[in-house]
């Protein structure tokens, strides 16, 4: 299982965090229920660990500083985005009690 790399940053009140290198989940729980390889030929599956967008703590000390609030809004995504090549209807129907699907 490979270890996730976590980037040096800062918390809301300007403490440091430093860089760290590290196992996305505790390696001994996951033992208990599997046997673990670091062989993918010896493997029948893997387990996948993604983390939550870090949209940054939600606070901007240059925005205040400008007249804004400082406040940001804290997103789920990953990375900017935009749905370009989004369908003009949806596929998804809608409620069977809708007379619409879009």
């Amino acid at each position: 299982m490979p270890k996730r790399f976590t980037p040096a940053s800062k918390i809301f009140l300007g403490f440091n965090i430093p860089e760290k290198i590290e196992y996305p989940v505790n390696l001994e729980i996951v033992k208990k229920y599997f046997k673990v390889t670091d062989n993918i030929d010896n493997a029948d599956f893997a387990l996948v660990v993604i983390a939550s967008p870090n949209s940054g703590d939600g606070y901007n000390r240059e925005d205040a500083k400008n007249g804004g609030n400082g406040y940001l809004l804290v997103s789920l995504q990953y990375g900017s985005y935009t749905a370009n090549t989004a369908r003009e209807t949806s596929i998804k129907g809608g409620d069977p009690l809708e007379n619409f699907t879009n």
